[in-house]
């Protein structure tokens, strides 16, 4: 009975389970690497708001 309960949890979770630390450590990998490109994306912007601000000043 305790295998039936399995495909009830998450993808995510069981994933994470299923492969122990591994699991944990990619899915760390896959947040930061989220982090990162979301503050490079949010950067990105700033920028362009930036150059398009001095653009206009001149």
């Amino acid at each position: 009975m305790e295998v039936a309960a399995w495909p009830e949890r998450p993808a995510l979770s069981g994933f994470s389970v299923g492969t122990g630390t591994l699991g944990l450590a990619g899915q760390w990998l896959i947040i930061s690497s989220l982090r990162l490109q979301i503050a490079y994306d949010y950067e990105a912007e700033i920028s362009d708001d930036e150059i398009a601000y001095e653009s206009r000043s001149i």
